[in-house]
Order: C-alpha cells, then sequence, then structure tokens
C-alpha cells in the first residue's frame, strides 16, 4: 500500500517521455515546442501556474522531449541553490553541462567558447573593493594601527584613489558585459546551429526573496543573447511577493515588474478532477480495500467506488483543489482506511470531506471535532464549500447528501455525556414540531423531501441516529486501531 505519491519515472532512453503521465499533458509540451522553434533567436517564457500543479514534473518531461528532438538542454533547480551567493557563477556552472552535449559538430571550438564566457565572466565578477583598502593599508603601513580605519576612510587621497579605482572598475565591467554576451553567443553557435539552448529554470518561486530577484535580473541583463530560451516555472503570485519584499513596498507593482523580464507567459490547463481522482484512486491501492470480494458481494458497499471517486470528483472540480492538495486527501483517506474492517461502512463521500476539511480547512474540522457550532451553524458553514457543486444537478445531489449525513451524525454527538432526545429534519412538515430540530440547507432542491428519499433508498443516511461523527473523525485522526 503507497501512502505518498513518488516522483514519476521520466524515460531518457528516447522513448515517450509522457509515457506515464496521467494528466494527458503531452499536448502542451507539443505546443510550448512549436513555440520554441518558431522564436529561435531567444526569449524568456514562465510557466505561470500555483505551487502543487505539477510544474517540476512537466518541465522535466518536456524537456527530455526536447532532447529526443535534438535540442539541447539545461536544467537548474533555483530552490535547491540559493544557498549560492552568486547567481552568476551558478548559472555559467550549468553551462559546463553543453560541452558534453551528444553529437557536437567542433567539441574543441565548443570548449574554447566555454572557457571564453568563464574568462569573461571573472572580470564581472570580481570585487575590486578589498583590494583598493589592502593597497591603502600598504600605502599607510607605518601609521599606528589603531588610527589606521579613520585615516582610510577620512583622508581626501584615498577617497580619491577609491573613486578613480572604482570608475576604472566600472568600465571594465561594462566592456566586459559586452564581451561575455559575445562570448556567450559564440558558445551557443558552436553548441547548436539551428535550435536554440532551452535553458529551464524551476522552483524559482520558491527562493530567498533577494535570490529569486538577482536570477531575474542575472538572466535578463547577462544571459539576453540569441539562441537561448529561458523557461522560468514560477508561481506568478509567489514570485510577485518576493519581488515587493525585496524593493520593500507593497504598493510596487510586481505585473509590471515581471514584465520587463518575461516575454511569453503560458499557463497549465488544470487536468480534469475525474481522471485526478481515478488515477490516485489506483494509484494509492483503494480497490485493495474498497473492491475486496465480500464487500463488492454486499448491496450495502456495492457503490462505495463509484460514491468515492464521483463526489471527490465534484469536491476537487468546485473547489479548484490543485494536483498535489488532491493526492494529500487520498494519502489520508488511504491510510484512514487501515482502521476499518471489512464488514464496516466508510461511507465515502462524508470521508474525503472530511478529510478535504482537515487538510485544507482545519478551522472547520476543529469547530466539528469540538462541536463549537450548533447543527444550523455547521450546515450554514459546509453549505459555502459544497454550493460550488450546485452548478450540476449531480454536484447538488451529492452536496446535500453530505449534508444531511453530516447534520445527523455530528448532532448524535454527546455534550456533557448526553445524547439530544431531539432529531434532525430536513422535512418542511416538520418545522416547528418540539422534539424535530429543523434544519436547511443552501443545496436543497425545489423538493426537498424527494432529494431526502433519495438518499434514504441510496442507503446514504444509514442509521441516522446511531452513527456519530467521531466514528469517521477517530479514524482519519489515527485514534483508532490500525488492522493488518
Amino acid at each position: 500500500m503507497k501512502i505518498k505519491h513518488q516522483e514519476i519515472v521520466v524515460p531518457n532512453d528516447g522513448t515517450d517521455p509522457f509515457i506515464n503521465c496521467k494528466l494527458d499533458r503531452r499536448d502542451y509540451a507539443n505546443i510550448l515546442t512549436d513555440i520554441v522553434s518558431t522564436y529561435a533567436d531567444g526569449f524568456v517564457m514562465a510557466l505561470n501556474n500555483e505551487w502543487g500543479a505539477g510544474k517540476t514534473t512537466f518541465v522535466k518531461m518536456w524537456r527530455q522531449s526536447l532532447k529526443n528532438e535534438g535540442y539541447k538542454t539545461l536544467y537548474y533547480n533555483a530552490w535547491e541553490n540559493d544557498f549560492e551567493k552568486d547567481v552568476l557563477v551558478a548559472l555559467i556552472s550549468e553551462l559546463e553541462e553543453l560541452k558534453d552535449a551528444d553529437k557536437l559538430a567542433n567539441p574543441e571550438a565548443v570548449e574554447n567558447a566555454y572557457k571564453s564566457v568563464v574568462k569573461k565572466a571573472a572580470l564581472l565578477t570580481k570585487k575590486v573593493g578589498p583590494g583598493i583598502i589592502r593597497a591603502a593599508f600598504k600605502k599607510y603601513a607605518d601609521t599606528d594601527s589603531e588610527d589606521l580605519l579613520k585615516i582610510i576612510e577620512g583622508t581626501s587621497e584615498v577617497a580619491l584613489e577609491t573613486l578613480e579605482a572604482e570608475i576604472t572598475s566600472y568600465t571594465k565591467r561594462k566592456e566586459g558585459l559586452k564581451e561575455f554576451r559575445g562570448s556567450l553567443e559564440l558558445l551557443v553557435k558552436n553548441v547548436t546551429s539551428k535550435k536554440p539552448v532551452v535553458f529551464f529554470i524551476d522552483e524559482l518561486d520558491r527562493c530567498r526573496p533577494t535570490y529569486s530577484v538577482e536570477v531575474l535580473e542575472t538572466v535578463k541583463h547577462l544571459f539576453s543573447v540569441p539562441g537561448i530560451v529561458f523557461v522560468l516555472s514560477i508561481d506568478k503570485e509567489q514570485l510577485g511577493h518576493a519581488v515587493k519584499g525585496v524593493y520593500g513596498s507593497e504598493g510596487l507593482n510586481s505585473d509590471e515588474y515581471l514584465r520587463r523580464f518575461i516575454d511569453v507567459e503560458y499557463n497549465l490547463p488544470k487536468p480534469d478532477s475525474r481522471q485526478v481522482s481515478e488515477y490516485l484512486y489506483q494509484y494509492f491501492g483503494f480497490a485493495q480495500f474498497i473492491e475486496e470480494t465480500n464487500r463488492i458481494g454486499s448491496s450495502s458497499f456495492r457503490d462505495d467506488k463509484i460514491n468515492f471517486i464521483n463526489f471527490a470528483a465534484l469536491l476537487f472540480h468546485s473547489e479548484k483543489i490543485n494536483f498535489r492538495q488532491a493526492e494529500k486527501i487520498f494519502a489520508i483517506a488511504r491510510v484512514a482506511l487501515k482502521t476499518f474492517k471489512q464488514n464496516n461502512f466508510i461511507f465515502p463521500d462524508l470521508l474525503i470531506f472530511l478529510i478535504f476539511l482537515k487538510v485544507l480547512n482545519p478551522k472547520v474540522y476543529l469547530g466539528i471535532l469540538n462541536k463549537t457550532y450548533t447543527v444550523q451553524e455547521l450546515i450554514d458553514e459546509i453549505d459555502r464549500f459544497l454550493i460550488g457543486m450546485a452548478s450540476s444537478d449531480d454536484g447538488k445531489y451529492f452536496g446535500f447528501a453530505i449534508v444531511v449525513q453530516l447534520a445527523h451524525y455530528y448532532h448524535n454527538f454527546k455534550v456533557d455525556g448526553i445524547y439530544s432526545t431531539q432529531q434532525i429534519s430536513f422535512n418542511r412538515e416538520d418545522k416547528g414540531i418540539q422534539d424535530k430540530i429543523f434544519i436547511t440547507s443552501k443545496l436543497e432542491s425545489s423538493d426537498a423531501n424527494k432529494d431526502l428519499k433519495r438518499i434514504n433508498a441510496n442507503g446514504w443516511a444509514h442509521n441516522p441516529n446511531r452513527v456519530k461523527i467521531d466514528y469517521l473523525m477517530n479514524k482519519i485522526d489515527l485514534l483508532d486501531p490500525v488492522i493488518f
């Protein structure tokens, strides 16, 4: 049984790199490859999606697809390397991989061009300040040591020499920038004449803010040469926060700032929620429990699989849950199933919904756990999450089924060691009856009684006066023994 989603294997033997992709993203890679080939002179592209959308996996698959088509590619994980002090040094180090690229027409020319890039870069990274100070120390070596710093800082002669040295350094760096770009362009031409080098920079939005901005500045000002296409894998909103943090201004227009660096922006379309739900159901091995012979032979359990997948798909679609969040919910559900016996009801839709609350809305989950809501207050809160499902008849019905179950099972908590003698009712005819607690929901159809009959007929409201919500919550929180 898996409880963690492992990194997808991307074949590097020339076969289909998307063979293990379950989200049908090959077509997106083909579109992006067409863009790269059309604008081979070089540009900066941003793959903009929130964290957890699967950008890194897509980038690795697309990169291998490009390599299979003869493109030279580089990959730099900015987050894993943001401990580096000098971005230029880090990026040039990645360029060294071009020397080892397959089928180089002139390896010696590539080697010489790379050495030239390194040499020119040395002028751009050299710090002249310490050298100037050392020279000043030597000049005033006979001065009493405790007054030396004051003399160096205050002497107009030293200040003039320092200024002249800085001007000379600036002039050299300005000329060095041109020479660096020229060497870099020559390196790219020697590596590939027709297709651009595609340089992927991943996880940029997760770096230290100062490092993220420095990478952007370095790419734009130093590496912007014909023949290199940069692909930045980012969450633009988070990167915008980093930019504002570096410049210390919430009023800064981060979109305008980032537009200076990004020429093309692409958003990976969100995968189909049913496709994600069915894939994760299979990946985490839910069938080992839910589709066990004794369960599917019972009329009480035969719809567990379809209810589990259907509700997950509807919930994930309405709440716009990303792949990483869906993965976490399914992983927790799979562990929770280890605490159920084969003859236990698992209430699959309610189980998934409670885990959704625990992961993404812990305040509401804790409110249920600690019974801080009245039943109507809880349903009002839950309606806010499930109302997005009401755009379809199936969604509204599944949502109302959750509301009915949750209202009954939450009400069955003990309060001060005593069960309530009142019963929950959604039947409008019961409104005002003393021993009934009448509940309303925005997910009710115009004929709520009809929906209630259908819910009961489908077996969702199993023993509504006996089942307690902590039956499921204890299993989600792993308070019941694990069954092997």
